[in-house]
């Protein structure tokens, strides 16, 4: 397991013999992110890594700070207006030049939309055609080269 912390990028590097994992010792009120590995017993080899996968660890004394509604730790995807009509506005932010696809899910689970994209370093802007779409609940989600981030929406008309 690599756990790595976002704010000052440190990384640590955790072995577990059972498919479950705690983490302590956290910083609270800091976002994280995390990727695993396993190692199968009967040839003693090691799988890939997976995805990186985001957290942010909660305490009573955090401020979270909110940008059009979403938590600061978040805003590696933010999604506006939601809900949205015909036209959503995409913003996600990249910590180096990548290759990245985006998918549009409907509530059944289905991909109904997939674009391909390369972002830059920084913040980068899509803009959504949601017109062929009916009403109703999906998520958008953006796999880059080390994360994997979903954010709901709704259309709405």
């Amino acid at each position: 397991i690599k756990l790595r912390n976002n704010a000052t990028k440190t990384t640590q590097t955790f072995t577990s013999t059972t498919n479950v994992f705690t983490a302590t010792g956290l910083t609270p009120c800091t976002s994280y992110k995390f990727r695993v590995k396993a190692k199968c017993s009967a040839t003693n080899t090691f799988t890939a890594f997976s995805s990186w996968y985001n957290f942010s660890t909660g305490g009573t004394t955090c401020r979270t700070e909110m940008l059009a509604g979403i938590p600061a730790w978040q805003e590696g995807l933010i999604c506006y207006p939601n809900p949205a009509d015909d036209l959503l506005n995409v913003r996600m932010k990249a910590d180096d030049e990548q290759k990245a696809q985006l998918y549009l899910i409907d509530g059944a689970g289905r991909i109904v939309h997939e674009q391909a994209l390369i972002l830059k370093a920084g913040s980068n802007l899509l803009q959504l055609d949601l017109s062929p779409f009916p009403p109703g609940l999906y998520f958008i989600r953006l796999i880059g080269d080390e994360t994997v981030l979903t954010h709901r929406i709704t259309i709405s008309r």
